[in-house]
């Protein structure tokens, strides 16, 4: 009993780093010292375990399996991120419901860091592992300089190369943890459902509900999602993602994803050498925001116009 615990405990944490290392580490993109003190870094790593342990719950109760029904997954935990422990989903309606709760945290942290990097890294193919590497690296490095037009600060190549490497380091390490203690379905106790819950629901009470339009957008949005879900666990008969996604990974595929990172110095050293400033973020929020609202609209038709 006490093995399963901590197994869980080590899959709720591993899980958790994973999804901040593309939510928070890749988005910010670079250290910041006044806002990543090591109490900045707990506090943010707590509030994320409570998301993460959500997101997991939501692939077990409703037997998550497509990739529709991952988005919507992911929704709930980008709008936790963004509508309830911070409150960026009502600062530019109707956009902000996208970004970054759609548009960032569902389709780059949940479909493509937790969902398909790991599914390429089960098919144990040294090709796919590197290309897959090496586009997120791409993106890691022509997002980052988003920061130069945006905040006019142009971090060092050595600090940048510094932060990146260790926090990949400390995602491939997450990755392989994840994989070594999950074996069978993420069967999370009542209680534990019951006090992430009660934090949620407090949070909401106490910190969200006092900008009167969080009621009228969050809401609404999580009963919609939530009606397709339970629809997605009265037809789906398959295994959840998370018994799906569990096999052997060759110890050579976790070193590939280095090349995320080096792909990343290298476009922020070439760019360095241009002085290149492209706002790259718009570039980013012009493509996933509309994204964003598109695959919503299309995870919730699809799992409602599938037959049993």
């Amino acid at each position: 009993m006490m093995k399963n615990f901590l197994r869980r405990i080590l899959v709720i944490l591993s899980t958790t780093y994973i999804l901040i290392y593309y939510s928070e580490f890749m988005f910010w993109a670079r250290y910041k010292p006044a806002d990543m003190t090591p109490l900045d870094l707990l506090v943010t790593y707590s509030a994320y375990c409570l998301a993460a342990f959500i997101f997991l719950f939501i692939i077990t109760k409703f037997q998550v399996r497509t990739i529709w029904a991952l988005f919507l997954a992911g929704s709930v935990y980008g709008w936790l991120i963004e509508g309830v422990i911070v409150q960026t989903t009502y600062e530019d309606i109707p956009l902000s419901i996208s970004f970054t709760g759609l548009a960032w945290h569902a389709l780059i942290s949940v479909i493509i860091g937790w969902y398909y990097v790991r599914k390429v890294l089960l098919e144990n193919s040294y090709r796919k592992t590197i290309r897959t590497s090496l586009l997120i690296g791409l993106f890691y490095g022509l997002w980052s300089i988003c920061w130069w037009v945006e905040d006019g600060v142009v971090t060092p190549l050595s600090e940048f190369s510094s932060y990146i490497v260790i926090t990949s380091i400390v995602l491939i390490i997450s990755y392989w943890i994840h994989d070594k203690v999950q074996s069978g379905p993420f069967h999370p106790q009542k209680i534990g459902m019951g006090f992430a819950a009660a934090i949620v629901i407090l949070f909401f009470i106490f910190v969200v509900i006092q900008l009167p339009i969080a009621l009228m957008i969050l809401p609404p949005l999580l009963v919609v999602v939530y009606a397709a879900l339970r629809r997605n666990r009265k037809i789906e008969s398959r295994e959840d993602l998370i018994t799906a996604l569990q096999g052997s990974v060759k110890p050579l595929d976790y070193v590939l994803l280095l090349f995320i990172p080096l792909t990343a110095i290298a476009v922020y050293s070439f760019s360095l050498s241009l002085s290149l400033l492209i706002p790259t973020n718009w570039i980013v929020y012009i493509v996933t925001t509309p994204l964003g609202f598109i695959m919503l609209i299309l995870s919730i038709v699809k799992i409602f116009r599938r037959k049993d």
